[in-house]
């Protein structure tokens, strides 16, 4: 990962998003119950939890992001129509945040939506995202 001075990505193409079987189980499950409890979801059973968000990322296109070693960040094609493709879940470690993590996935998702031939679309609930 590379930063400017003030910590924001000056590269996104090296980012670390890695192939979803390449991650470890117990840090996914860790970084997955880390993102329901920010989204106010309440955290499942770990095994339903790994074996349904592994299910669903294998239906859509999502992006893990590792810093370090450790996974951090997250996003994804929710759903897809004949024309769009809606972006989100889109989720970085509040350690991580402001260094344009989650823009970076946005831009990924958005190219992902684009070779798909549909039109990315992002709502954003800023109850979720502090500022």
């Amino acid at each position: 990962m590379v930063c400017n001075e003030v910590g924001r990505l000056e590269n996104f193409e090296n980012l670390d998003i890695p192939d979803l079987e390449d991650i470890d189980d117990r840090q996914l499950v860790s970084f997955l119950m880390e993102v329901e409890k920010a989204f106010g979801r309440p955290v499942t059973m770990i095994q339903s939890l790994k074996e349904n968000r592994i299910k669903r990322a294998l239906e859509t296109h999502t992006v893990f992001v590792q810093i370090e070693g450790h996974i951090m960040a997250q996003g994804l094609i929710e759903f897809k129509t004949e024309t769009l493709a809606q972006i989100g879940g889109i989720y970085v470690n509040p350690n991580m945040r402001k260094r344009g993590i989650g823009e970076a996935i946005v831009k990924k998702l958005c190219v992902c939506a684009k070779d798909l031939g549909k039109t990315p679309t992002l709502i954003v609930e800023r109850k979720i995202h502090p500022l």
